[in-house]
C-alpha cells in the first residue's frame, strides 16, 4: 500500500481533499516534493497517501484518468493536470534526447500531445465537453532561442499570457 512520506500527508490532503475531491495519480505541484527528482521519480498521490513512483508521470496520470473515466458511471467531471512542460526536462519514453533545453521542452510538449490523443480517443466527444488549457506561458529557460529572457512565464508580456485554451 501507499504510505505518507513524513509529515507531508497534511499538505497532500489540503489540496483537492479540502474541496471534497479525491486524487488519482496526483502530484502536489512540485516533482521534488517528498524526495522526488523528476518525471521518473515523482510524488504520486493516491487516496490521500503519497509515495514516490518510478512510472513516467504522464503515463501514470493518463492511465489513472482512463481507469476512473471508464469505470465511473453517469455524469462526471474529470480533471487531468499534466505538468510535463516544466523543469526538469526529462526525456519522455520513446523520444530522442534533446540537446538544448528548448528541444527537451518541445519533446515534453509533444509527448503530452500524444497522451492527449490517447485520452480523447477514449472519451465520447459527442456527449462530453473537453477543455484543454495551458498556464502562464513558456518557462524562460525553454524560450525560443534568440528571444529576450524577461518576457516569458510569470510575466504579463506576450510570452507569459499567450497560452492555449481549446474547448
Amino acid at each position: 500500500g501507499r504510505a505518507p512520506l513524513g509529515g507531508e500527508l497534511d499538505v497532500v490532503q489540503s489540496g483537492p481533499y479540502a474541496q471534497g475531491y479525491g486524487w488519482r495519480a496526483g502530484n502536489p505541484s512540485a516533482l521534488t516534493f517528498g524526495g522526488g527528482t523528476g518525471y521518473k521519480n515523482w510524488p504520486r498521490v493516491e487516496d490521500g497517501a503519497m509515495a514516490l513512483s518510478p512510472q513516467w508521470a504522464t503515463d501514470a496520470q493518463r492511465d489513472a484518468f482512463l481507469a476512473w473515466w471508464t469505470n465511473t458511471a453517469g455524469p462526471k467531471l474529470g480533471l487531468l493536470c499534466w505538468s510535463a512542460s516544466h523543469a526538469p526536462y526529462n526525456k519522455p519514453p520513446g523520444y530522442l534526447l534533446g540537446q538544448t533545453t528548448r528541444e527537451k521542452y518541445e519533446h515534453l510538449v509533444q509527448s503530452m500531445d500524444d497522451q492527449l490523443g490517447v485520452v480523447l480517443a477514449a472519451v465520447d466527444l459527442g456527449t462530453t465537453f473537453v477543455a484543454w488549457i495551458g498556464d502562464n506561458g513558456t518557462p524562460p529557460d525553454a524560450r525560443p532561442i534568440g528571444t529576450p529572457d524577461q518576457v516569458w512565464k510569470f510575466t504579463t508580456y506576450e510570452g507569459g499570457i499567450r497560452v492555449p485554451l481549446v474547448i
